[in-house]
């Protein structure tokens, strides 16, 4: 074979480029899919740009055709766009330029070489096949190539003058060396006055070749001398070709592209302009039941010729019948369905010349509305490649704006330059029905500088409304969020046919933009997602390198640059099946990584070592990995290698580390990597874990860099093997181990159906009590059953509960009350604060309660409806009522009040601030009117842990100093038009405590039972933190205050239940302490009173004429009050204090017990109330009777 050392030796450059620069996912750009004839009979792949305005003039255009390295050789065409000028055009490059005060257009094409080295006749296949095809300016024929690529052009025009007769000029990029016996050729390039520009990095093995190559061409005295570039520092790779490519000045200037059109071939005639192919019509738009059209090409001209042929084909779109013949000039097309199709017409004219031109028909559905997008601001639809590359700053898409994607087929999607906030993110979210992406193309759901997004398959009813698949070919990635994404959130996607499926991660170059400490990822969820049958991994998350890469930069300086790191990321409700590499793993996360409730199936099945793993913990990342279930995979069932205390618990891990060698790996692989930022010694508590047959050992604990911390501790494990295998800790780590059990025969430890990978415990168990309790870490077991439900712990990650499984309600969270004013009659609902504390909410469905008129809800079973139909002025109340993954459901109720006239007064959404900070703002000016000018605005502090100054309380916008305290601090906003309406809205200034403060106890909200119909409460600590990178170990209930007449059931768990035999005002506070011994209290009252029966109470006939509070320190509002009334008391001193609800007839509607008080903030719930006057009657033990009256309107 000959030139065998060069494919050697481009292979191996081949092979190492690919381990450090793996695929990436790519649009096309303005780029199309062709074939292009390499020899007779036989074609190859290509990517064809035209310029814009290709299809109106007979313009000839100017001609680059591209030659790729040997890499990307083969038959998978999307490849080509990874590198060089196809790469440039896919991130939008027009390749227009101006020379010589023209402009200047090239079309551009770039073949995929089969076998990676283009000989000289198939180059010449490929020209000659373009000239037939396209309007092509002869006299500018440009080649140029990397690597095996300017191997290809330079051995091109040493083959023979009539080879080099054809070209302008020349620009061959790390070339590679070129046949011995076509050097003494390379004086074609000057005979034939080819322009030639050599461009290499300086350490490149090749940059010999280059300077040969100018050496010998040079001393053949061309009319142009040659000449060469050197990039100081850089190698083989692709940091030089796209500094050789780039379109702008930043590397050259001219740029290449520039260059070349400096030079044509003035001995080459301009031929017959072909004709031009222009259609009357290049979009036609039809509806539904409408589904078929004459296309018409019959007005075409072929200047100074005749056409003498037509060919129609169908580029994209769904198959359909063609009744007449594709080889007329109008042809009807039948049959069509819902989308978007896309047709090509090629002509050709008595001289032989071809032309083409493309008409796009767009297909509605019937009535012309998008079925359950017509609410949609925003609707993303395929475009005419198949595919959708969507630019967020062309759009206008606002901050709490809803993107609808329709339901269909997508070749890709890319979105990018889309941000929201924090208080408003974008929500991009399917609609009416799956949006199917991947089948054709090189990837699926690509998001680049978007910030502040939720992306949501929530539009419909199917499980995933996401469905990525390559169908036809593997996908580089099936949904990623690359550089420039933050604070996002992913959910109910189905992947599968691609190498990663789900990737989060920045990999760093020059750009400070995409380095750590610059940029981060901060707060990522991502959750119910199914990634099955691919080749790499199932969810690849941050960079693996935490200590950095090297790189070369435009100044020719190497640097080590450092990857982002991601911060506050959670990763559940997770199923991954059949993945080459890794189930899931997460690098470069330093802080609060939680990975939970995650199913990882048949993982590592490529058998690859370090890229076989379950779960992986790893590089500079700290957190948590529990209740996930890890079954069957050649690799560790779970690798921590992560720094600080990382916790390990309730996991099931059966058939890990099973690899088909004599070594095998473990169950559970722990060992330290020491990091140059953010490091701190590796920590691990390791509980209540099941482990079934692995490979090697149940947990294998190194200390490969003598880093690792002291005080690890192992409790409560269950370790199942023939071969007894189980803790296996390296000499002189310090460490406690107890309560682990180890079992040779896995009939003796009594598992449900061990056989179809059920581990939970059955009765009788040997391992039922037998645990250390642990609830000072954790209360649920794997299930979100509570643990201990006996006696004691049980091993293992079940708690065994007799088949009876206490499942906690969700909660339905359906937002805050809103209101708008007409003429805008719709708005969105949100529901997506509603949580399940353990399982998932399965379903919502929302409805309308109550109104002047039926509203419209579309989308009634997703979390975000938008309602419309709000044509009537007053108050519409619609209920959110939630469903759980155990069948428990939970209400919840929101109004929306809509205004014909007067002023609206709208505060602005609540804000939040973190101490030291101690000041905000507020604005008024989203406030409106419909009816008058607004002509006064005054804010007023309407209470807050402190009082506030106001600095402009009467101007539109003002600042809020001396918020000192954390708490909550409210401020009204009353607005009065120039008819003297007037309007209020409440703001609410929410003050944080600085985190730098290590640990907080919430012991959770008051609360009032009526006993003894009711004797038992549970607290909730759940809400408390720490910081820090630590977490909260201990909780601790103990009582303050109160009589004897309480009893805990566990008084050292996160949500204890007491119990109470009698009345009395009780006072329990929670004690927390953390990772560190630091701790942290906070006190709950409960009230438990004797309310008795509901008597009528004999009431005055003018209590009723009361207006305002009998008490200057009493305040209730709203007044009229919709569902919720907000009750200030301040006392003078200590009281038990009752407060009750008196109807217009004298009947008690409801009683609370407030406890012993001095002052006190309570909302009462009233949304159960028929509409009408009451009285909110305040009483103490003693002489305190205060009167309150209040509208309850609907």
């Amino acid at each position: 074979m000959k030139n065998l050392t060069i494919r050697r030796l481009l292979l191996s450059v081949s092979l190492t480029m690919s381990i450090f620069y793996p695929c990436l996912s790519r649009a096309q750009g303005d780029q199309t899919q062709i074939t292009v004839n390499i020899a007779p009979g036989a074609t190859t792949g290509a990517w064809l740009h035209l310029p814009d305005d290709y299809d109106s003039t007979s313009t000839r255009y100017p001609l680059i055709i591209f030659l790729h390295g040997l890499g990307l050789r083969g038959t998978n065409v999307n490849v080509v766009l990874n590198q060089g000028m196809p790469k440039i055009i896919a991130q939008g490059a027009k390749m227009q330029f101006i020379v010589g005060g023209k402009l200047f257009k090239f079309i551009t094409v770039s073949p995929q070489i089969p076998t990676g080295l283009a000989g000289e006749d198939m180059l010449q296949s490929i020209l000659d096949d373009i000239k037939s095809k396209y309007r092509i300016d002869v006299s500018r024929i440009y080649f140029t190539g990397y690597s095996a690529g300017g191997y290809g052009v330079l051995n091109y025009a040493a083959s023979g003058t009539n080879y080099s007769k054809n070209l302008a000029a020349i620009v061959p990029v790390s070339t590679a060396p070129i046949d011995t016996n076509k050097l003494a050729g390379l004086c074609n390039i000057a005979t034939s006055n080819i322009a030639t520009w050599f461009l290499c990095g300086s350490r490149d093995t090749f940059i010999n070749n280059q300077n040969n190559y100018v050496d010998r061409i040079n001393a053949c005295n061309p009319e142009s001398p040659v000449i060469a570039t050197s990039y100081a520092g850089d190698t083989h790779n692709y940091i030089v070709w796209d500094k050789a490519y780039d379109v702008t000045h930043t590397y050259q200037s001219p740029n290449i592209y520039e260059w070349m059109l400096n030079y044509r071939r003035p001995d080459i005639a301009e031929a017959t302009p072909p004709p031009i192919a222009t259609k009357r019509r290049d979009k036609i738009t039809i509806t539904l039941p409408e589904d078929s059209l004459i296309l018409d090409g019959s007005s075409l001209i072929a200047p100074d010729s005749r056409i003498v042929s037509y060919a129609w084909k169908l580029v994209s779109g769904h198959p359909i019948s063609i009744s007449s013949s594709t080889n007329t000039a109008k042809i009807t097309v039948r049959n069509l369905i819902f989308g978007t199709y896309k047709f090509r017409l090629t002509v050709k004219d008595a001289a032989g010349i071809t032309s083409t031109a493309y008409v796009t028909v767009l297909v509605n559905p019937v009535g012309g509305a998008v079925p359950g997008c017509s609410n949609c601001k925003f609707l993303l639809t395929p475009g005419a490649d198949g595919g959708s590359f969507i630019n967020g700053d062309s759009l206008n898409v606002q901050p709490g704006d809803t993107v609808c994607i329709h339901a269909g087929n997508y070749k890709y999607l890319q979105l990018f330059n889309f941000t929201g906030t924090e208080a408003k993110p974008i929500i991009f979210i399917n609609c009416g029905g799956q949006v199917k992406v991947g089948n054709g193309g090189n990837y699926g759901l690509i998001f680049n500088n978007v910030k502040y997004f939720k992306v949501t398959g929530s539009g419909t009813t199917d499980q995933y409304g996401f469905v990525i698949n390559g169908v036809r070919k593997q996908l580089n990635v099936g949904l990623g969020m690359g550089k420039g994404c933050t604070d996002f959130e992913a959910e109910r996607f189905e992947i599968s046919g691609s190498e990663v499926g789900v990737m989060a991660k920045v990999n760093p170059d020059c750009d400070r933009a995409n380095q750590y400490p610059y940029f981060a990822m901060r707060n990522v969820k991502l959750h119910d997602i199914y990634v099955h049958d691919v080749s790499g991994e199932g969810i690849y998350i941050g960079n693996t390198l935490p200590n950095g890469i090297k790189v070369t930069c435009a100044d020719s300086t190497e640097k080590n640059v450092l990857p982002p790191r991601i911060y506050n990321l959670r990763v559940y409700n997770i199923t991954t099946a059949n993945t080459g590499y890794d189930g899931i793993q997460v690098a470069s996360a330093p802080e609060n990584v939680e990975i939970y409730n995650n199913s990882v199936l048949n993982y590592g099945v490529r058998n690859i070592g370090s890229q076989q793993a379950g779960i992986i913990l790893g590089g500079e990342t700290n957190g948590k990995v529990y209740n996930n279930s890890i079954i069957k995979g050649t690799g560790s069932g779970i690798e921590i290698l992560g720094i600080g205390l990382c916790y390990v618990y309730n996991n099931i891990i059966s058939d890990a580390g099973i690899d088909g060698t004599p070594q095998k790996k473990d169950a559970l692989f722990i060992d330290d990597r020491p990091t140059k930022n953010n490091f701190l010694p590796l920590h691990v508590n390791v509980f209540n874990n099941t482990f079934v047959n692995y490979g090697r050992d149940a947990i294998r604990f190194m200390n490969s860099y003598g880093t690792v911390a002291r005080k690890n501790l192992f409790y409560n494990n269950l370790l199942v093997n023939p071969d007894l295998r189980a803790l296996n800790i390296v000499t002189g780590i310090n460490y406690t181990a107890s309560n682990n059990r180890t079992y040779a025969n896995i009939a003796a430890v009594r598992f449900s159906n061990a056989n179809a990978k059920d581990f939970h415990l059955a009765l009788r168990s040997p391992v039922l009590n037998k645990g250390k309790n642990l609830s000072a870490y954790f209360r649920m077991d794997i299930d979100g059953e509570e643990r201990p439900l006996r006696a004691a712990y049980d091993i293992g990650a079940d708690e065994y509960d007799s088949g009876t499984i206490k499942n906690l309600a969700p909660v339905s969270v359906a937002g805050s009350d809103t209101k708008i004013l007409l003429p805008v009659s719709t708005t969105t609902l949100d529901g997506t604060a509603s949580s399940d504390p353990d399982g998932k909410i399965i379903s919502y469905a929302w409805m309308q309660v109550s109104g002047p008129v039926v509203a419209t809800i579309a989308s009634a079973t997703t979390a975000m409806p938008v309602i419309s139909m709000l044509t009537t002025k007053g108050n519409y109340v619609f209920e959110l009522i939630v469903t759980d993954n155990k069948g428990a459901v939970s209400s919840d109720r929101l109004s929306v009040i809509l205004l014909t006239e007067g002023p609206l007064a709208n505060a602005g959404r609540d804000k939040t601030i973190i101490q030291p900070r101690n000041s905000s703002d507020a604005t008024g000016a989203a406030s409106m009117d419909n009816d008058g000018n607004i002509t006064d605005y005054n804010w007023t502090q309407i209470s807050g842990p402190t009082i506030a100054s106001i600095v402009t309380p009467t101007a539109v916008k003002t600042d809020l100093n001396r918020l000192t305290s954390v708490g909550t601090y409210i401020f009204q906003l009353k607005i009065t038009n120039s008819k003297g309406s007037i309007s209020t809205d409440d703001l609410s200034v929410y003050v944080k405590p600085n985190p730098a403060n290590l640990l907080f106890a919430i012991a959770g909200a008051d609360q009032t039972i009526n006993y003894p119909s009711v004797s038992k409460v549970r607290l909730d600590g759940s809400a408390s933190y720490a910081t820090n990178r630590g977490y909260i170990s201990y909780y601790v209930w103990t009582k303050v205050s109160g009589p004897e007449g309480e009893s805990f059931v566990n008084s050292k768990v996160e949500n204890p239940v007491v119990k109470f035999r009698i009345t009395g005002t009780y006072v329990f506070r929670l004690t927390v302490t953390d990772t560190y011994n630091n701790t942290a209290t906070d006190d709950v009252s409960i009230i438990v009173g004797n309310t008795g029966t509901k008597t009528d109470i004999k009431i005055s006939a003018n209590l009723f004429d009361v207006t305002v509070s009998n008490a200057p320190d009493t305040k209730i509002y709203p007044n009229p009050v919709v569902s919720t009334l907000r009750l200030n008391l301040r006392l003078n001193m200590a009281a038990p204090i009752v407060v009750r609800i008196i109807n217009s007839s004298g009947k008690i509607k409801g009683t609370y017990y407030l406890g012993t008080i001095t002052t006190i903030q309570k909302d009462i719930d009233v949304s159960n109330l028929a509409a009408g006057p009451y009285i909110l009657q305040i009483r103490d033990d003693k002489n305190l009777d205060l009167s309150n009256k209040f509208i309850k309107s609907n």
